[in-house]
């Protein structure tokens, strides 16, 4: 995995760490203080509420990190600034024994299994989470029962550290599959929009010479041809070399619609009793669409209701606007899915 992948991947880990873990646990679970730790409820509320700000810090720095190094080390300074406000509510809550201290372990199992870290880095946040209790129970431990608190939660620590890197260990196999499936499927896809394009260059050339075609069905086979076109540029722009994401453009609807129904109708040409129609309102307007899925959407969506006529029937586009949005109804005289 590059680094630009990694680093994006970590991002949108950890704005879910974030937005659905770290601060929804803390700040929920301050009742739990009421039965642990009433004497205590409202510096505990303190400590909680600090990981409110640390979040939204780190969550603000993501996007605009864009180098890894700093990337992890947003993540790692969120992990220590946690396992300090776990380490300051054990405190508060009295001695080494306190369950408290276990929150180090959902920080540890909410994080290092699935955040694709380095590997020093992934020692780095082992260290960072647990060194501080390791540091503070040997400065108050004084007795038997507080240094076997101490032992029983290391134990568990360990435990638990060894739990996350076995899933680790899983979720790095399971992105390994899912990108060499998606690197398999992009060479398919490649393959497929080269073979397309020498076909389909015979076809428009043989159009030229098809003197007995009406003008009007070679315009309609042109724009036939331009939508596999399309379809082949789509898909090496998806998963071509230099693949990116599709972009949307301003395009006027109503010549895609009308090409659309001319291509619909030469298709369905040999169901005669099947009727197909557009009917627009004056000044349908633009929109910021990606012509291609538009197409593709808009095709299925008939196909489909050319299926529910049953070969006898009307389909009709309807195209509407209003002030901030177009409406576009494809309606059918099928029976519709039945009740069950």
């Amino acid at each position: 995995m590059s680094d630009e992948a990694r680093a994006a991947q970590l991002r949108k880990l950890m704005d879910i760490v974030i937005t659905r873990l770290s601060i929804p646990i803390f700040v929920l679970l301050w009742p739990v203080d009421y039965f642990y730790a009433p004497e205590a409820k409202w510096k505990m509320l303190a400590a909680r509420l600090t990981a409110v700000p640390i979040g939204v810090l780190v969550y603000w720095l993501m996007p605009r990190l864009r180098r890894l190094a700093w990337v992890e080390a947003a993540a790692l300074f969120h992990m220590f600034a946690c396992a300090l406000v776990v380490m300051a509510m054990g405190h508060f809550s009295g001695p080494v024994s306190s369950p408290y201290y276990e929150g180090l372990n959902l920080i540890a199992l909410a994080t290092l299994p699935f955040l694709p870290l380095r590997t020093i880095n992934l020692v780095l946040a082992i260290f960072i989470i647990y060194f501080p209790y390791v540091v503070m129970s040997y400065d108050v431990c004084t007795g038997p029962e507080d240094y076997r608190a101490f032992a029983i939660h290391f134990a568990i620590m360990g435990c638990t550290v060894a739990i996350s890197l076995v899933l680790r260990s899983i979720t790095q196999r399971l992105r390994q599959n899912e990108q060499a499936a998606e690197l398999r499927l992009g060479q398919v896809a490649r393959q497929v929009a080269h073979d397309i394009r020498s076909p389909v260059t015979a076809l428009r050339m043989s159009i030229e010479d098809l003197t007995n075609v009406p003008e009007a069905n070679q315009s309609i086979i042109r724009a036939a041809l331009k939508r596999i076109e399309d379809i082949s540029n789509d898909l090496l722009k998806r998963h071509g070399e230099f693949a990116s994401s599709p972009s949307t453009s301003l395009e006027n609807l109503f010549p895609l619609l009308e090409s659309m129904v001319s291509e619909k109708k030469l298709q369905f040409r040999d169901q005669t009793q099947v009727a197909l129609s557009l009917s627009c309102a004056p000044g349908i307007g633009s929109a910021f669409i990606v012509p291609h899925d538009f197409k593709r959407a808009l095709s299925n969506v008939i196909n489909n209701a050319a299926e529910a006529v049953e070969g006898k029937g009307h389909i009709q586009i309807r195209a509407t606007s209003t002030e901030n949005e177009i409406e576009i109804l494809v309606q059918d005289s099928g029976k519709g899915i039945p009740e069950s």
